[in-house]
């Protein structure tokens, strides 16, 4: 972080304390202050220069006490585990008992679901087939890269948008909120030449509704664990900075949605998928959440490596 950067942070962090506008916890403490402290201690950079605050990053551990930890992770916290409609559920489960390949396509052609009029039980049945086709195939013995295992293993995420006005797209495509940050400050000079237009940061895939864009996906081809150098800058840095600008540009246009609004991420490697909210509970700073697998996603992942094993 240059001098001129961490100047810029303290700027910011200030006027949000200025505002009156801050995150009170009941000890007392103001989060934007313990953050702003943070911050310029740090040289290189990281998702608190821009106010982005995750409870489970090890750094905050000292900085603030475990109930004060637990009352930023709690305020208005976003539901991961939420109950499954019984109809889909019911679907999803009538895999679970399956012991061959065999019996798992058997059990794929045996369902049929409207596409219209049954849009979620005809997409996880489709994800089956799509899954249980690796199989078939042989696809995962192919050396494919990255945008194979998006297309190949991770299709179903983007499909699930396919019945909704949101329209998931791939292909390393800029993002528009990104792009829009890094060059808020152009402007035209007679006296000088226009400063070049920077490029914003280009998600595997990205969500969009109305212009907006709403989340993304980061795609890798194995998983290294989630302290592996690309999952830890993908899930700790670069996605939790293009989902702040994509939630800027929602907020700018809709300030009475600030404390609502969501925006998302899948970081997927190999096998794994991470999926991170970001909100801003307070309407000042913005905080991520991380889920781990559900138990569904487990149940997937284990018929997707083991056809034969008995869930």
């Amino acid at each position: 972080m240059t001098e001129a950067a961490l100047k810029d942070v303290k700027q910011k962090y200030s006027e949000v304390l200025e505002s009156g506008q801050v995150w009170k916890l009941e000890s007392g403490r103001i989060v934007e202050k313990v953050m702003m402290d943070v911050a310029e201690g740090f040289k290189y950079e990281h998702p608190v220069h821009s106010l982005i605050m995750n409870p489970d990053d090890l750094l905050f551990e000292d900085k603030f006490t475990k109930a004060e930890l637990d009352e930023i992770r709690n305020t208005k916290s976003v539901e991961f585990d939420q109950e499954l409609p019984s109809e889909m559920k019911e679907c999803l489960y009538s895999f679970s008992d399956k012991k061959t390949l065999d019996q798992l396509n058997n059990a794929v052609m045996h369902q049929t679901f409207h596409p219209t009029r049954e849009p979620d039980l005809h997409w996880v049945r489709k994800s089956f087939e799509n899954a249980v086709d690796l199989y078939n195939y042989d696809v995962l013995k192919d050396h494919f890269v990255e945008g194979g295992v998006e297309h190949n293993v991770w299709s179903f995420i983007a499909t699930c948008f396919h019945p909704t006005k949101i329209q998931a797209t791939s292909g390393k495509k800029r993002s528009r909120a990104s792009t829009d940050k890094h060059n808020q400050k152009r402007v035209l000079s007679g006296r000088e030449a226009t400063v070049r237009q920077v490029s914003g940061r280009q998600p595997d895939m990205k969500c969009t509704y109305l212009g907006y864009e709403l989340g993304l996906s980061e795609v890798g081809l194995k998983d290294d664990g989630a302290w592996g150098m690309k999952e830890l800058f993908e899930c700790r840095m670069k996605a939790p900075k293009m989902l702040k600008d994509f939630f800027t540009a929602i907020v700018n246009d809709n300030q009475a949605t600030i404390r609502e609004a969501k925006t998302a991420a899948f970081i997927l490697s190999g096998l794994h998928m991470t999926v991170i909210v970001m909100d801003a509970p307070k309407g000042s700073i913005c905080r991520t959440a991380a889920a781990l697998y559900s138990d569904t996603m487990v149940k997937l992942k284990l018929l997707l490596l083991y056809p034969n094993i008995v869930i």
